[in-house]
């Protein structure tokens, strides 16, 4: 049984290309700015494109507190203790329960105190990403309407 690609074809697989391109700057600007400690976040990115009728879309998944890398954290409100718990665990390989959570309530504190300062990775990077996508969805679907066009032609 042979199976006909589906139309603009070329244009989903260019933007899935694009997406894990998308990804991968992600990760290396967490790593440059020292904030991948535990590597969950990176490895929680993930990325779906879907086409729909006439449309492709683009839906990027990653843990819960992207948001906070990316946005940071206003003073007011103590963090939860737990995440830092795993967090001090990974990044500093401690195995005292003591130490553990005293650091973790000191860091916690801290954040209260402070605050979290962003870093904006994820947003600059879905910019860079959105430009690059406007570009190639002009050159990709100028491919693929031709192809169709071509397909069309043909057949009468």
């Amino acid at each position: 049984m042979y199976s006909m690609p589906r139309p603009f074809s070329q244009t989903k697989l260019r933007v899935k290309i694009a997406s894990f391109d998308m990804i991968d700057d992600i990760i290396d600007d967490l790593n440059k700015g020292d904030k991948n400690a535990s590597g969950d976040l990176a490895k929680s990115l993930k990325v779906e494109v879907a086409e729909g009728g006439s449309l492709i879309s683009v839906r990027f998944k990653a843990k819960e507190y992207w948001k906070y890398v990316d946005g940071g954290r206003r003073p007011g409100k103590r963090p939860p203790i737990a995440p830092l718990e795993r967090w001090i665990v990974k990044k500093l390989g401690l195995s005292d329960e003591d130490s553990i959570k005293s650091i973790a309530f000191a860091i916690a504190n801290k954040i209260k105190k402070k605050g979290i300062k962003p870093t904006y990775i994820f947003r600059d990077n879905v910019r860079k990403f959105k430009g690059k996508l406007r570009i190639l969805l002009t050159d990709v679907s100028k491919e693929d309407v031709t192809k169709e066009i071509r397909k069309i032609l043909n057949r009468k």
